[in-house]
């Protein structure tokens, strides 16, 4: 109708102002790298009749006409005052223009919201934009002083968003710049439970790639530093014994696996409940943990528990839920109880599963 022709005649106005400001733009940004080249030669000039003055007023010295060496120095202070003159008003703009620079940090921040919130372009495509606006933002923070507490929050957000679309080895780095931020900040140091966070995302990042004595490091880093500051029965804590459970299960060190798994458990079950997705998560490792000592029915108990407590607690394509199913049906056809092994990969093939984390 009337409505949307003038919708649409708006949006190609819209476009048109913008293709001109762009142009603008374009020009505005040739002229000032001209203005600004010609400014850097003029202060180099500068530099060099500094010098060249100098010179001049000790070789006038060493000669004896003090007078001489005075007029010129003379000179060269009223030189100087109109040179710290000129640098404070330029320390002035140089501070305006790293205020603009961070609302521009601050407003790629809010675009990668709604550039992932724009349903209409192709997943990858947004990622890849995302990602783009990502890295400019955190170097232009890094170099730019930015906030120490936003930048600290932009690392954090950046490197979660990248750990999750398996860019593990970025991820890595972004967990270390943010672990070396509150390192070098008192307000941040480790007894901060984000630096905990921080150390704990650097160890995943590790282990999903395989690297399990690094990650082993620092997942311990962030286990010791949570049970000193936030104590030994804190869901963190737990997170970070369950972990650690997961290398030395990946290790075959099954023994030393289950004792962590089962400090995790225990804290669990007291902080949030047994029927925590988290408390579900642990339970089915350490059916894995009972599945590789060929202790099925023991394998099988924490499996089902597990299982009940994620259709409880999760949505229906969830992916643990297809994972519960396909380990338990991995057990029935070990013990070559093929229709229940059936039945169960059944149901796993039947999820419609999404990748998601519990």
């Amino acid at each position: 109708g009337l409505r949307v022709d003038q919708l649409h005649q708006e949006f190609d106005d819209l476009q048109k102002l913008i293709v001109e400001r762009n142009q603008l733009q374009e020009e505005f940004d040739q002229h000032q790298k001209y203005l600004l080249d010609t400014a850097m030669r003029i202060v180099q000039l500068q530099g060099e009749q500094i010098s060249e003055n100098r010179k001049r007023a000790q070789e006038a010295f060493e000669q004896g006409d003090v007078q001489k060496a005075n007029v010129i120095l003379d000179e060269a202070e009223r030189n100087g005052d109109s040179l710290f003159a000129e640098y404070e008003r330029n320390e002035s703009m140089q501070a305006q223009r790293r205020k603009n620079i961070h609302q521009t940090i601050d407003d790629m921040v809010f675009q990668i919201s709604t550039v992932m919130a724009d349903t209409e372009r192709p997943i990858n495509e947004r990622v890849n934009k995302a990602i783009e606006l990502y890295r400019k933002a955190e170097y232009r923070a890094s170099v730019t002083d930015y906030d120490k507490d936003k930048y600290a929050l932009l690392l954090f957000n950046f490197a979660g968003f990248v750990f999750g679309f398996d860019l593990y080895q970025e991820a890595a780095d972004l967990y270390g710049k943010l672990i070396a931020l509150y390192s070098d900040n008192p307000p941040h140091s480790l007894e901060n439970p984000n630096c905990a966070t921080a150390y704990n995302g650097l160890g995943l990042s590790f282990f999903r790639q395989g690297k399990l004595s690094e990650a082993y490091d620092y997942l311990n880093t962030a286990g010791v530093i949570r049970e000193h500051v936030l104590g030994q029965n804190h869901p963190d804590t737990a997170s970070s014994y369950s972990n650690l459970g997961n290398i030395l299960y990946m290790q075959g060190d099954y023994p030393a696996a289950l004792n962590l798994y089962e400090k995790a458990l225990s804290i669990y079950e007291h902080t949030l409940g047994w029927r925590h997705p988290d408390a579900a998560s642990v339970m089915h490792n350490m059916g894995l943990v009972f599945w590789s000592l060929k202790n099925d029915p023991q394998a099988l108990q924490f499996y089902e528990m597990a299982l009940h407590i994620r259709e409880n607690t999760l949505a229906p394509d969830h992916l643990d839920i297809a994972t519960s199913y396909k380990c338990i049906g991995k057990l029935f056809y070990s013990q070559r109880e093929y229709a229940k092994a059936a039945e169960s990969f059944l149901k796993a093939l039947a999820q419609p599963t999404k990748k998601q984390s519990s």
